[in-house]
């Protein structure tokens, strides 16, 4: 992609505090961006080549068509029409043509390597078993082909298509209402709405975790909610800052800040090298949780660990 933003699972991530929600489904990679007809800075497939190749006489022929194997030949010739030995990678995708769910717009399903002289051509043959065909089914719990057309597309990238043939299956079976409720055949929304989302997961999915109370797991940068975790914060980034060979570095910085946001409590104890006990950071996560039976004295902890780890630090940037 040209962006970031470009990718489906964009659109979706972050899903919110603690929780990850891959929405896009089947959306992903070269499926989603040609079902978007996204532009892309390199198609899926492409390749440079010294030499170039024409393709010519495609054809489909349907060897084999039941409900326990189907078998297709794809045939095609291939020749160098330029001034250099090469390679070229014939590429075999497949569109589903009328589908009652969602698919993606073609799926690659089958490639060959040929390696030819100038002015060389063959003849290879791709084939398609049932798998080239089948969906899963959430709602059966299996593998189906639906009957129906089928367009097989022949290529050097999902992006430069060649040629292009549709034939029919007749022996199949329709997708269960479950499998269409939760994967409807829309060209226009590619994220799953909620309601869509819990069929295809089965369950509705759990509410998000609260930042409350905070664990061993909780991360420094939800830490800084609390004056005790902006205290560890600190610390733990100005000292890391201090130990960069380049601190003027803004890609480095951003990098380093992102480390140290992503760095669960309990890597105080790994870090420090065990001057940070787990005794230490239990009583610190109390301080964090609210529990106020402590004494007074409790409060110097902070101060406490973060000297210990600015020396653990030093000491090992100093090594």
């Amino acid at each position: 992609p040209f962006h970031q933003k470009d990718g489906a699972s964009d659109q979706c991530l972050p899903s919110g505090q603690k929780q990850v929600k891959y929405r896009e489904g089947l959306n992903v990679g070269y499926r989603y961006f040609d079902s978007a007809d996204k532009p892309v800075l390199f198609p899926f497939g492409h390749g440079l080549s010294f030499t170039s190749f024409s393709y010519q006489k495609l054809s489909v022929d349907i060897i084999a068509d039941s409900l326990d194997y189907t078998l297709i030949d794809v045939t095609i010739k291939i020749q160098n029409v330029g001034k250099r030995e090469g390679a070229e990678v014939v590429q075999c995708y497949v569109h589903n043509v009328e589908c009652s769910t969602y698919r993606p717009e073609q799926e690659l399903q089958g490639f060959q390597k040929v390696k030819l002289l100038p002015n060389e051509s063959v003849d290879i043959t791709i084939k398609l078993r049932r798998g080239a065909f089948a969906f899963w089914d959430i709602g059966f719990g299996r593998w189906i082909v639906e009957p129906g057309r089928f367009e097989v597309r022949v290529g050097s990238s999902s992006r430069d298509i060649r040629l292009r043939q549709t034939f029919s299956l007749s022996e199949g079976q329709f997708a269960s209402d479950h499998q269409r409720e939760a994967h409807p055949n829309s060209t226009q929304r590619f994220i799953a709405d909620s309601g869509q989302f819990s069929k295809r997961l089965g369950f509705s999915p759990p509410s998000p975790q609260p930042l409350l109370p905070f664990t061993y797991n909780s991360l420094l940068r939800e830490a800084k909610t609390t004056w005790v975790g902006r205290k560890l914060y600190s610390i733990v980034r100005g000292t890391m800052h201090k130990g960069m060979e380049d601190s003027s570095d803004e890609v480095q910085l951003r990098i380093t800040d992102a480390v140290i946001d992503a760095l669960p409590l309990r890597a105080l104890v790994v870090f420090s090298r065990g001057a940070v006990s787990f005794q230490t950071l239990d009583l610190i996560l109390s301080l964090m949780n609210g529990h106020r039976a402590y004494t007074k004295a409790l409060c110097l902890i902070p101060f406490v660990v973060a000297s210990l780890l600015c020396s653990c630090f030093q000491r090992q940037n100093s090594v």
